[in-house]
Parts: structure tokens; sequence; C-alpha cells
């Protein structure tokens, strides 16, 4: 892999005066663009990339800090849908996109959601071998790997499921051992492209797209300027919200952000009588899946802001707890849900609206999981376990109080937060559900391709990135053999 960073490369553009024309536009350079970009230039053709967020260099702010926050995350990751309860999110803004604030985890896609998106959707031509395939490829490139040693909270999590007679797994990660690095997109697959003749562009804002004589003129604002983008193609990778927004924009609305989905998790904190954090733990990949795809549980950041969050409701004693933050971590219940949401754009807005409704049976769902996720921690030892319910009576201070716990979530009151976003534009050949076809190809609109985590047609149960980028090498290699 490359070692020079993104930033210091000589094909990234860094001062625009004039219109840019290329063979292929690439818009996102998370997963979905990044190995979209990869795939089309490592063929020759010509590649420009472009993203709304800009290169950084090395990091060195601690990971999960408000420094963190506020150079990578779009928002600073204060990122809401409309709904009740409320659901938290967060998402990349920066070159790499969600690659670079993610976990690196890098799991298959169950057999048994893809062949709920084959039946309801009609997806055809993929299948779980085509998939492992390009996820091996993949894989191979990113160093991902299974994780062997184990912090204390895994080991906690671990402990709990053995007691419980669990079924747990650890998750591969993409990071790099000696660099002690992970490796997101902006460590490999964005300087390889780079390397391979692609051009990068980044804090370019699309406006929206045009067809054209040529193929496609998208319209730009980069640093006060607009300019056009023309090109015969473009690889529309902007993430789970914006590639719906920008698509609406463009006037493409059938099937568009009518079905968006999100894995919503309910957090505890668990406190235990001996210490099990410390500072740069980073998150364990260890999790159970003895009820996945419903419901999966696992550790989350544990850094003392996060818990202090969680917990906020029911500190009494706060300067006590900055000195006993190391008995504490965080850990979450994961569901796959019912409910969807839409994404509507506003007028003159660069935020779209996002109301989200979960179902009562997602509702059942969590509160199921909170008190499978206590009795485990319960089971490995833990003195107190606090959800982030802003309730008194959900607070536990031993494994009897599970039982006891109120009949079900108080709607208002839970503090949800949600990751692995989806299915804003879903693919298949069912033309009442998808957006786009089984390789991403937007209906009617030739030479637009959608490969990023939009073409999900559900939410996917596990971290997407291995599906995204497994997903975004297949359609571009169609795209290839095919034009």
């Amino acid at each position: 892999m490359p070692e020079a960073s993104v930033s210091s490369h000589a094909r990234v553009i860094r001062n625009v005066t004039t219109d840019l024309s290329t063979d292929i536009l690439v818009i996102g350079s998370g997963p979905g663009g990044a190995m979209s970009a990869y795939t089309l230039a490592q063929a020759g053709r010509d590649v420009l990339m472009v993203d709304a967020g800009s290169c950084h260099e090395p990091f060195d702010k601690p990971a999960f800090s408000l420094a963190e926050l506020r150079h990578k995350y779009w928002n600073s990751g204060l990122t809401f849908t409309l709904g009740n309860p409320k659901i938290m999110y967060a998402m990349g803004f920066c070159v790499g996109g969600g690659s670079e604030v993610n976990n690196g985890e890098f799991p298959s896609l169950p057999d048994e959601v893809l062949a709920r998106w084959q039946e309801r959707f009609d997806v055809r031509d993929i299948s779980s071998s085509e998939l492992a395939a390009h996820r091996e490829f993949c894989a191979g490139k990113l160093a991902a790997e299974y994780e062997t040693d184990e912090v204390p909270s895994a080991v906690k999590l671990r402990t709990g499921a053995a007691a419980c007679n669990w079924r747990v797994e650890a998750v591969p990660r993409c990071f790099n051992r000696q660099t002690q690095q992970a490796m997101s997109m902006s460590k490999s697959f964005i300087p390889e492209s780079l390397e391979a003749g692609c051009r990068l562009l980044p804090e370019a804002t699309v406006r929206r797209l045009r067809r054209s004589a040529a193929g496609w003129s998208t319209e730009l604002t980069v640093q006060g300027r607009r300019i056009k983008a023309k090109s015969s193609a473009v690889f529309l990778c902007a993430g789970a919200v914006q590639t719906p927004v920008i698509l609406m924009r463009s006037g493409f609305r059938r099937n568009v952000g009518r079905l968006f989905q999100c894995q919503p998790m309910l957090k505890v904190t668990a406190r235990f009588p001996e210490k099990v954090n410390y500072p740069g733990m980073g998150i364990p990949s260890l999790q159970v899946m003895e009820f996945a795809p419903g419901i999966i549980l696992g550790c989350a950041v544990s850094t003392p802001p996060y818990m202090a969050l969680n917990m906020h409701p029911h500190i009494s004693d706060h300067q006590a707890f900055k000195t006993e933050w190391e008995y504490h971590a965080n850990y979450y219940a994961m569901i796959a849900p019912e409910g969807v949401g839409r994404i509507r754009p506003v007028p003159f807005m660069r935020e779209p609206l996002l109301p989200y409704q979960l179902t009562d049976t997602d509702i059942h769902t969590l509160y199921d999981g909170l008190k499978k996720l206590s009795r485990l921690l319960f089971e490995a030892g833990a003195t107190c376990v606090i959800p982030s319910v802003h309730h008194a009576g959900y607070v536990m201070n031993g494994p009897d109080a599970v039982n006891r716990l109120p009949a079900t979530l108080p709607r208002r009151q839970s503090q949800l937060t949600a990751v692995h976003l989806s299915s804003g534009c879903p693919m298949g050949e069912n033309r009442d559900l998808a957006a786009v076809d089984s390789f991403g190809n937007v209906f009617g609109a030739s030479g637009l391709v959608v490969s990023d985590c939009s073409i999900m047609c559900t939410a996917p149960s596990v971290n997407p990135q291995a599906t995204i980028m497994s997903l975004a090498r297949r359609n571009a290699q169609h795209y290839l053999n095919a034009s």
C-alpha cells in the first residue's frame, strides 16, 4: 500500500477555476466510492472522484474525542432522525467517508439477509459465493484478520455469554498491526486509485446531476465557485442519506428515500468490582450472535465522556465518577428493525428531514435485548447496569432487578443511537420497491450507477463495510463488461 498521505498526492486537485471533464465521475470516497474508483481506474478508465469532505493528515487526536468528531464527522456526529424515540446517528464527513470513523469490522453478510433481499426485491445474479469472492479480495488488500488479544471489557462479554451458554463470534477487522492503524480507505484504496491515474477533488459539494448530450453534467460547488463536471457516466456513492438526496434533487424520485433503515441500539454502562477500562482501549469486535440477525450484543465506545453521556441522569457524584471510570464499560444491544423511515430533501437546506418511526415490535425487541445484555453482564460479575433510559426504574443493582424492570421501554425517555444506515435506494428487479436494478443502475438513466450502502435492500444486521465494497466491485466490473 502507498505510504504517502492522500492530501500530498500529485493527483489531488487543490484549485479549480474551470469546468472539469472525465470519462467516469465517482461521487463519494467512502467504501463504495473508493472501491468503484479503484476498480475503474485499474481498468484504465479516466476517473475523477469528488467528495464533500476534506483530506485529513494523520490524525493525532484521541479516538472518539470532540476534536475527532469535529474533524471527521458530519455535523460533528450530532444528527437525528425525527420520531418517537429520536435516534442519533453518525456519518463520516472527510475523504474516506465512513471507513474513517467506524471500527473497521469486516464480517460477511448473513445468508438469511441475502435470501430476504433476493426474495422480496428480486435481486438477481448475486450469490453468497460471489459476494464472498469479492469480500476476500478486499479483505486481502485491507489486512482484515481476527483479533486474538481481548481487552477486559471483551473478556467480560465472553465470560457472561459462556455462563448463559450463548454463541459469541470474533469479527475480523481491517487493521495494520505494524502501524497500529485501522486500514481505512484513505490508507488503502484511495491512494491506490490515485496511483492508477484517478484524480481526487475534495471539498466539492454536489448540487445536482443533469443529462447532457455526451452523458452527464454534474453541478458542483467548489471553494465558493459553481463549476460543472462533464462525464459519460456517474457512479453515485455519497452515502445512505446524501445519495438519495442528490437523486431526488436531480429529478429521480421513484422508490428513492422511501425505505431508509438504520440499526438502532440501546447502550448500557456496567460497573464491575475490578478495573475493566483504560485510556485508548478502543472498541473490541467480539459479538454475541446467539440471537442474530434480530439482536446482536457487543462492546461499545467506553471513553469517559461516552459513559458519562449514557449515565448522566443517574450520576449523583460526577467527581467520584472521574476517579472510578476505569471500573465501568459500555455495551450495546442492537436490533435489525421492522420500521422504515423516509428521506425528504428540504429546499435551500443541506440537511433533509428523516422521519423514522420504530414499530412496537422494534421497541419490544430492544427491550428484550436490554434484558438479555443485562443478564449477561451480571453473570460476568457486574455490580450495576445502567441503560441509556432516563428513568430511575431502569437502573439495575443486581441480577434480580432484571426481572423487576418496567413492562416495556419508554419511547420518550430512551436514548437510542444507530449505525449501519442503508436502503435509501434499494436494488433489485422488483420495480414496486427498488430504485435501481440489481447492479445499481438507476432505472431509465443510462450511465448513472448507485454503488454504496444505499442499495442494500434492508439493514444488513452486521457492519456493512465488506458488503458495500463487495457490491461496489461487482457493480463496477459489470459496468466495465457492459461498456
